[in-house]
Formats: structure tokens, C-alpha cells, sequence
């Protein structure tokens, strides 16, 4: 009965270490920004629809999951709550899905898109 558990809680670990952390607010993003020197990815998403829904087949495929791991300061904000909105609306993303994508120091956006 304990290897078993052992050997479940081992599969749950192996299986986190791929996933990405993704944080969920901004300033500490910047904070890390400029600590690592990697650009944010903001994504955004409303209610249900989480970071894995916002592309077509639902879910990274392993090569952007380990992109978006080494080079950039992963963001997920959700429109439906205050904050998440207020952050959409200061990058003009008008509606419930987006991303936005920083310079290396995390001043300027280099790329959005509703």
C-alpha cells in the first residue's frame, strides 16, 4: 500500500515538472522581468477559459511549452475578475481573450493581440 502511494505521488510530480508556472499577477511578472531578463507573455482569458484553452486544439504542444518555459515570464490573468480587467483595459484588450508580449525589460509591448 505505501509503494503505491509513493509510486502515485511520483507520477504527480514527473508530471508538474513539465507544466509551465504561469503567475497570475503583473507586478510581480515585472519583478521577475527584470530579474531574469526575459520578456512577458500575458495571456488573457475570461472566467472558464483558462491558458490551455486559448489555442485551437487546447493545450502547448511540448516545443511551446518548453519555449514559453525558458524564454519568457508567463502571465495569466483572468478578464472576469477587477484586476484582471483593469490590466486587459491598460494594454487595450477590449474583449476576453488576448495576449500581450514585453520587451526583454518588460517596458515596452512588442506585440498584442486581441
Amino acid at each position: 500500500m505505501y509503494t503505491s502511494f509513493a509510486l502515485l505521488t511520483l507520477a504527480g510530480m514527473l508530471t508538474n515538472v513539465s507544466q509551465p508556472s504561469w503567475e497570475t499577477d503583473y507586478r510581480l511578472a515585472r519583478l521577475a522581468c527584470e530579474r531574469t531578463q526575459k520578456p512577458i507573455a500575458v495571456f488573457f482569458g475570461s472566467g472558464s477559459v483558462t491558458w490551455r484553452q486559448l489555442t485551437h486544439e487546447g493545450q502547448f504542444d511540448a516545443d511551446i511549452q518548453r519555449m514559453l518555459n525558458d524564454r519568457f515570464v508567463r502571465v495569466y490573468l483572468d478578464v472576469a475578475t477587477p484586476y484582471g480587467r483593469q490590466v486587459a483595459d491598460s494594454f487595450g484588450v477590449s474583449g476576453t481573450q488576448g495576449l500581450v508580449i514585453s520587451d526583454r525589460q518588460g517596458g515596452y509591448m512588442a506585440y498584442r493581440h486581441s
